[in-house]
């Protein structure tokens, strides 16, 4: 079910493409291999319930809802690497189900998922948030409000409904990749104010809007606790410290993506629960390109009285080949009543 956002939308002047749009940059990627036996155009946007019955009469649904609130939340947040189809489109796709299975994740932030987000919701009974054509969120449970952070490329922010009439506000990011500064840092000759500089030029940038935009929600949904999860495609001032410049270059580097998040009262589950950052490294770049700089760079923080984590862990094996070039990270929280 497709939602058609232009407003002037008329059915018998526009050319309209369901799959496979001629002009689409990999055609083959887009092709549809099947029959449409029936098409209905609404004027009006479908409600949930709406939108449910008319997928149940050709599907059975793959999950029971739950009417009981459970006793912890698992999330994920990975980026796939063009929607993980790099070890085949369709086996690729599948091992992305099979390690989203596997983790036990209830919530998943995906980041460059590029047209897979439906099939990945589909094959887990997921229900799907696409904020844009790379970034989106998978729910276990069903997704209510939605809430336009920033610019749609890198963040936003969904409601999910939990049992008992509790609530999350789920925030997926994808921050900007350039500037590059791996080889800078591996270099040997860099410096950390002008990393920091260059970090501000995008990524620290984009941070301090998403953050603003977010206190506003934070502030409005009292005792609604948010988890921000996503590629911030930079490392962590809690990783780089000046106990840690033996490992890192010599470089303490207060990166400003992550300073952000904990000046505005977020916390990073994974370096909560493992300090030690020569015993827990977490890198999750890269585990396909072993000659870049090995770092931490996808991340899970909340913010909340009722979260508290209990596990975390970076997914970055497959028996079959790991279809991405980053590697997963899952935390668990306990729900406090």
């Amino acid at each position: 079910i497709y939602t058609l956002q232009q407003e002037d939308f008329s059915i018998f002047n526009k050319e309209w493409y369901l799959g496979a749009d001629p002009f689409a940059a990999d055609p083959v990627l887009d092709t549809y291999n099947g029959k449409i036996d029936n098409l209905t155009v609404w004027s009006r946007v479908l409600t949930d319930k709406q939108v449910e019955a008319l997928y149940l009469q050709f599907t059975e649904p793959k999950f029971k809802r739950r009417d009981v609130m459970p006793d912890s939340l698992t999330v994920m947040s990975w980026n796939t690497w063009g929607g993980g189809i790099r070890e085949g489109r369709f086996v690729g796709v599948q091992r992305v189900v099979e390690i989203i299975r596997e983790s036990g994740a209830d919530i998943v932030s995906l980041q460059e998922s590029f047209g897979t987000g439906p099939m990945l919701a589909d094959n887990l009974g997921f229900y799907l948030y696409q904020r844009s054509e790379g970034l989106c969120v998978l729910s276990r449970f069903p997704l209510g409000q939605t809430y336009d952070i920033y610019r749609r490329r890198v963040s936003g922010a969904v409601t999910v409904e939990l049992p008992e009439n509790n609530k999350l506000l789920f925030c997926p990011v994808y921050l900007s990749y350039l500037p590059n500064i791996g080889p800078y840092i591996m270099s040997g000759s860099a410096h950390p104010d002008s990393i920091v500089l260059r970090e501000m030029e995008t990524r620290g940038a984009e941070m301090r809007y998403v953050v603003w935009e977010l206190q506003t929600l934070v502030d409005r949904e009292d005792n609604v606790p948010l988890i921000l999860a996503g590629d911030f495609n930079s490392g962590s001032h809690l990783d780089w410290t000046e106990e840690n410049k033996d490992i890192h270059y010599g470089l303490a580097i207060e990166y400003p993506t992550t300073l952000a998040l904990q000046k505005a009262g977020f916390i990073d589950s994974y370096r909560q629960l493992y300090p030690d950052v020569k015993a827990f490294p977490g890198h999750t770049w890269s585990p396909r390109f072993r000659e870049v700089l090995q770092d931490r760079v996808n991340f899970i923080f909340y913010n909340g009285s009722k979260l508290e984590p209990s596990w975390s862990a970076v997914i970055d094996t497959h028996p079959l080949g790991f279809p991405s070039d980053h590697g997963a990270v899952v935390s668990s929280f306990k729900w406090k009543k």
